[in-house]
């Protein structure tokens, strides 16, 4: 709409072109209203960004620079990588944390480091691996083999459940975005 109004504004003569700033209008008002999902989980396990008051929190200030700027600038957030990672709220044994509103916490085991590190979950976490993981959980788990299946996840929150939303489901299979028919 924004753009419409605008190409209604550069190319229309007359006092209908006034209008065009109705378009663009309500395209702002529509743009601010959108809802950015609660957690966002890139398509190799390797950064996790969470919704917080001040912005979206990285589990990480390194790495993943194309992932982290479409993020943070589908978020109308004005900070780089390092200032979103500063805003990440917890921690264990450095090992990023996070607790969710739904009561859980979300971690993120970085690497076979991270995993060594990893002492476990409780039933309403969610924990996401960017290596592969062999064991059972009591929680629930991504790693990068599901999200090799999955692409990117978003995770919205309503009370005590949570909504997944994944990559796949949105883009469907392709032969550019599916292992399987590239033959991989």
């Amino acid at each position: 709409m924004i753009a419409l109004g605008a190409l209604w504004l550069l190319l229309w003569q007359g006092r209908a072109r006034v209008a065009a700033l109705v378009f663009v209008c309500v395209g702002f008002l529509l743009w601010t209203q959108a809802d950015r999902p609660d957690v966002l989980i890139s398509d190799t396990g390797g950064l996790v960004g969470v919704m917080t008051s001040e912005g979206r929190a990285l589990s990480k200030a390194k790495g993943q620079g194309f992932v982290v700027d479409n993020w943070l600038e589908n978020d109308g957030s004005l900070r780089d990588q390092a200032g979103a990672a500063s805003l990440w709220p917890g921690e264990i044994s450095r090992v990023p944390f996070v607790d969710l509103a739904h009561g859980g916490r979300l971690i993120h085991v970085q690497g076979k480091t991270g995993k060594a590190l990893f002492d476990g979950c409780a039933p309403q976490d969610t924990v996401v691996f960017s290596t592969v993981f062999e064991g059972q959980l009591p929680c629930e788990t991504l790693d990068v083999k599901d999200l090799e299946e999955l692409g990117s996840v978003a995770l919205r929150f309503e009370g005590a459940s949570s909504l997944r939303k994944t990559a796949r489901e949105v883009a469907g299979r392709r032969l550019w975005n599916d292992a399987e028919v590239r033959g991989q």
